[in-house]
């Protein structure tokens, strides 16, 4: 039986470090097992992330003044939040491929995926962006979970 192991948590909090550490006790006992990173690479959006930066946070840089640097993003995403959902839509369709190879067909060859990150960050992720409640961020990912299985 396949198996996905999902390690989640904030930066900084240790998933790689327990994610290669479950690795390499799985291929000391022979387990045919796998480490990926399965978190978003924009190639469809990296323009519009290019443009994004340029327009919300160029006012102020997060090295000198983070506080400031992350209010006047928030406050220049406000007036944009009518584009959250196309920005959602062009994501979704740029990690879907990131998604089958890192993860999909790879559990289709090992045993044991082990991924850091995985689509629910994804949606978790394009919440907080889009100013989602916590119930539509949950609603999202039940919505979409049978892609990603």
């Amino acid at each position: 039986m396949r198996k996905i192991i999902y390690i989640s948590g904030i930066d900084g909090a240790g998933k790689t470090s327990i994610s290669k550490q479950l690795l390499k006790e799985f291929l000391a006992k022979d387990i045919k097992t796998k480490y990926t990173w399965a978190t978003l690479r924009p190639f469809l959006l990296r323009p519009i992330i290019i443009i994004a930066k340029f327009i919300f946070v160029r006012k102020y840089d997060k090295f000198e003044n983070y506080s400031k640097h992350q209010g006047h993003k928030k406050e220049s995403l406000k007036k944009f939040n009518f584009l959250m959902p196309l920005q959602f839509l062009i994501a979704l369709i740029d990690y879907y491929p990131q998604y089958l190879f890192k993860v999909y067909f790879s559990s289709k060859l090992y045993n044991i995926i082990i991924t850091d990150r995985y689509y629910v960050d994804f949606f978790i992720e394009n919440g907080i962006l889009a100013n989602w409640t916590p119930e539509k961020t949950y609603n999202k990912i039940i919505n979409y979970q049978n892609f990603f299985k």
